[in-house]
């Protein structure tokens, strides 16, 4: 698992930006495979009718169509699929419809793929901002980027400073975290709104 923690200005249920900590922590599944394969980014073909073919930048086959069928068992699984057979995917010219097999290079070796995501706050103020257990509505801001969600309060602690008293309440992600567009925030204007003005 990775965490990193950041320093933010976080509205709880559209109150007054606070300060906080985001901590945003990543697990990640360790995969090993034998068989496994990737895009080689040197392949190009020309089929046929001359047209031709290679993977882009984003791993894609613009030119192909793909298509997937069902495959009969024939044991190369070991008995896993229990006689359901497999996916085959193949990939034709989108123009004269020729079946074209993409270069692949082998990809063995372990990998990491994130799975779960956790997040959680702690919000510095001078006052009790909910009770612990209430869900509530969370807006993050940090430099250029926003972000909002749901959480839930886990816990508060209390100290005291001279005559002030500071409250830190942690707060438990309880929902994904959902980008803020700059529109949302305010720091663009819409196209077709420049120069408006709104009279309440």
């Amino acid at each position: 698992m990775s965490s990193v923690q950041t320093i933010v200005q976080a509205s709880i249920n559209s109150g007054p930006d606070l300060p906080a900590e985001l901590t945003i922590e990543q697990e990640f599944t360790v995969i090993r495979s034998e068989r496994a394969t990737r895009p080689d980014p040197a392949w190009t073909f020309t089929d046929d009718a001359r047209h031709f073919h290679a993977w882009s930048g984003d791993r894609d086959l613009p030119t192909l169509d793909t298509r997937s069928r069902n495959a009969p068992c024939d044991g190369s699984c070991g008995g896993v699929c229990d006689g359901e057979g497999y996916t085959v995917t193949e990939h034709f010219c989108r123009i004269c419809g020729q079946q074209i097999e993409p270069g692949r290079l082998p990809d063995q070796g372990e990998k990491r793929i994130p799975t779960a995501r956790h997040w959680h706050l702690l919000v510095d103020s001078d006052r009790t901002l909910a009770q612990t257990g209430e869900h509530v509505s969370v807006r993050i801001v940090r430099d250029f980027l926003g972000y909002f969600g749901v959480a839930v309060v886990t816990s508060m602690s209390m100290a005291s400073l001279g005559n002030e008293v500071r409250v830190t309440t942690r707060l438990d992600g309880g929902s994904q975290l959902g980008d803020l567009s700059p529109f949302s925030m305010g720091m663009v204007t819409p196209p077709g709104m420049k120069g408006m003005s709104w009279v309440k």
